[in-house]
Order: structure tokens, then C-alpha cells, then sequence
């Protein structure tokens, strides 16, 4: 049998100040029954007050098995991987018993099945995020996991392995260390600190000890620099689309672009926009970033724009295409800055807001729920006036 005695203190189970040991113990046993193979079940023994069998579905010839090491001592490789998962079963129930200790709970032979058979990664914070975001509880967007996957690579780039007990402030400093030499921008760190964030909170929330508080983890702004476009650029790009010189391969991409700088509409949901959601002269859809319904009403230009390609919203391309292709678009009229899809909405928000447009009513637009959001185009718009009314110091008003 095995039975883990070395430190009780640990392994055992307490509760509280009352020091309620729960003692376990649990081995792996080769049932006598033989199939028509040759091969016997092998069944996991767990005693916690009275003991439960667990079919692993596992199985090995009775000539090979050793009761005191409880492996099989074949030496085939899949013999090699019977051993290795036996291993990681053994590895799982020690996290389990590790968590409740942790924990302060008091382990039932109920709560173990249950974690045994649906719990959540407990001991490697790495695999904890990893296992959330392959099961999705949230049935989260699949642009929102592919970001949160994202996240994870960069972090599996850093360390392989993140234990839950080393998840504190320091291991978070050398996260930020570490990816700005690899050259990150402050921003993309910012990202990735809101989504480990995240993360770390539902682990709190799961019962995870952490030696970190989530107000330790300060995440700075994830908006990086606001690129837009002045009304006289996007004039340029808009005569260039009505112009015979337009090359075809730029028609969908910038007449995309187009329409996000006259509705403010973020690239998911132009992509997953089709003809049908135009209902009398505006655009009807749901966020895909925020599951809010909009309708936002077309502008003359942006009805134009959407009459040259009827088919606009029904023609698949992919957003690397569309970001490429207007860049290209942009050197062809000869704009000297780095234009993505993203530049067409903070194009309409600033635009909207120069001239005159009301910012609770942009706020609506723009889907935001936060009206500080909206305020940073505001506040853009006015650092540009005050650049610009400085232009007045080149006038020489003491010279003779």
C-alpha cells in the first residue's frame, strides 16, 4: 500500500485551529481479471474514511506488474508511457492534497473525486492558464482567446513552469524585464500584464493561495499611440478610391478603412459585418469586443463609399491583408504615417470631436462603457489645438 506518512503536517489535511487530520492513503492495484489480450485493469485505491475504487482505464500483463513499486516493469515504450502516466496520477493527487492544505480545507473523499475527475490545474499557474483557456468557461469570443493565447506564449517564452508559490511581485518585475529586452513595447507589456492579471484573480477566486495582492499588480495604459488621420488625409485616401488609378487588390481593404473613418467601427466587427446588417441607412450589429448591440447611422461619404462595393461586407479577407494593403495605400498617396485598420476609429473619434461632435454622443458610438475612454480623444484634440495656436510665436511682432 501506499501511504503518505513522511510528513503528515503537510500531506494530512488540517482545518483551522482544531487540527482535524484527514489521513489518505492510496495505491494502484492490478485487478485479477484477465482479457481475452492477456492484459489485467490497473484500478486507483483511495481511502479517505472509507476507501473508492477509480477505473483508469489503464491496463498491463500481471506477469510484469510490481506490487512494490506499483509499475510495470515491461520495457516497451508503450510499457514507458503506462509508467509516465501512472507518474503524472501520482503528481495529481499530491496537487490536490497540496491545494486543501494550503487552502485551510478540509479534504472529503466527495471533494477529492471532484477534483480528481474535473478540477482545475492547482500547482503551476502556467497550466492553470493554459487549462482555462482550452475550456473556456466564459465562452469567451475566439479573437479574445486567440489574444489571451498570445499571453501565454510570451509567458512560456519567459519560464516554462510558473508555481504558484513563486507568483509574486518579483516574479512579475522580471516578466516586464524580460520582455523589454526582447524589445516590447511598454503598451504590449501593459497588455499582457491586464490578461496574467486576470488570470491571477481567478485563481484567487478558485481558493489558490498566491504570495501576491492584486493591487500589487499595476498595469499602465494599453492604448498605445493613437495614430489618426487628419480630414485632408483621408480626403486623399477617399478621392483615391473613387479614382481609375485604384488598384483592385485595394478596393475591399480601403474601403473598409473608409467606412471606420466616418463610423468609428473596429476591424472585428467590420470583418464579421455582412450586407444584411445595413438596415435603413445605418449598421446593426453586436461588439464582438463588448456583446453590446449597436446601430450606427451612415454618413453620406460612408454610404458612397459602401455603393461602389455592395458586396464590401460579404467579400472574407483576413485583417494581416487588410492592415498590409493599407499601407500600401498610403504610400500611394503619399501619407507619411503607419496606417492599420485601428487608425480609422481614433480617425472618426477625433474628427468627430473637431468638428463639434458632442463626446457623451461619441461615447455612445464607439461602444464604450467607460466615458474616461472616450475623454483621451477629447483631451488629443486639445493638445493639437494648443500645438497649433503656438504657431503664432513665429509671427515677429518686436522685430524693426
Amino acid at each position: 500500500m501506499r501511504i503518505l506518512t513522511p510528513l503528515p503536517s503537510i500531506f494530512d489535511t488540517q482545518v483551522d485551529t482544531k487540527k482535524i487530520f484527514v489521513p489518505m492513503k492510496y495505491d494502484f492495484v492490478l485487478r485479477k481479471y484477465i482479457n481475452k489480450k492477456g492484459f489485467s485493469p490497473i484500478i486507483l485505491h483511495i481511502t479517505i474514511g472509507h476507501r473508492e475504487r477509480i477505473s483508469l482505464e489503464l491496463e498491463t500483463k500481471a506477469s510484469e506488474w510490481d506490487k512494490k513499486s506499483q509499475r510495470t516493469t515491461g520495457k516497451t515504450e508503450k510499457d514507458v508511457g503506462l509508467n509516465l502516466i501512472l507518474d503524472n496520477i501520482d503528481s495529481k493527487i499530491t496537487a490536490i492534497k497540496t491545494y486543501f492544505f494550503l487552502a485551510k480545507k478540509m479534504l472529503t473523499m466527495d471533494k477529492f473525486l471532484d477534483e480528481f475527475n474535473n478540477g482545475i490545474p492547482r500547482i503551476d499557474f502556467i497550466t492553470f492558464y493554459d487549462y482555462l483557456v482550452k475550456e473556456n468557461p466564459e465562452n469567451l469570443h475566439p479573437n479574445t482567446i486567440k489574444k489571451q493565447k498570445s499571453v501565454l506564449k510570451n509567458l512560456r517564452i519567459f519560464k516554462s513552469k510558473i508555481l504558484f508559490a513563486d507568483l509574486d511581485i518579483n516574479m512579475i518585475m522580471n516578466y516586464i524585464k524580460f520582455s523589454r529586452t526582447k524589445g516590447r513595447k511598454d503598451t504590449t507589456i501593459n497588455t499582457d500584464l491586464a490578461c496574467i492579471k486576470k488570470y491571477i484573480g481567478k485563481a484567487l477566486d478558485s481558493g489558490i493561495v498566491i504570495p501576491i495582492e492584486m493591487k500589487q499588480i499595476k498595469v499602465g495604459s494599453t492604448n498605445g499611440n493613437r495614430e489618426y488621420l487628419l480630414a485632408d488625409e483621408v480626403k486623399k485616401l477617399y478621392k483615391y478610391y473613387f479614382s481609375e488609378f485604384l488598384r483592385e487588390n485595394h478596393e475591399i481593404p480601403l474601403g473598409l478603412f473608409l467606412v471606420s473613418c466616418f463610423t468609428g467601427i473596429r476591424i472585428s466587427d467590420a470583418l464579421q459585418m455582412t450586407s444584411s446588417k445595413v438596415v435603413n441607412g445605418a449598421l446593426k450589429f453586436t461588439s464582438i469586443k463588448t456583446n453590446k448591440n449597436q446601430n450606427v447611422k451612415l454618413s453620406t461619404y460612408a454610404i458612397k463609399i459602401m455603393a461602389k462595393r455592395p458586396d464590401l461586407f460579404d467579400v472574407p479577407i483576413a485583417e494581416q491583408t487588410i492592415n498590409k494593403k493599407l499601407k500600401e495605400c498610403a504610400s500611394q498617396v503619399r501619407i507619411n504615417k503607419v496606417v492599420t485598420f485601428h487608425v480609422g476609429r481614433h480617425t472618426f473619434a477625433t474628427n468627430f470631436i473637431r468638428q463639434g461632435g458632442d463626446v457623451t454622443v461619441l461615447q455612445k458610438i464607439l461602444g464604450h462603457s467607460d466615458i474616461q475612454e472616450t475623454m483621451i480623444y477629447v483631451k488629443i484634440v486639445q493638445e493639437d489645438q494648443d500645438r497649433e495656436i503656438m504657431l503664432l510665436d513665429n509671427m515677429d511682432m518686436e522685430s524693426d
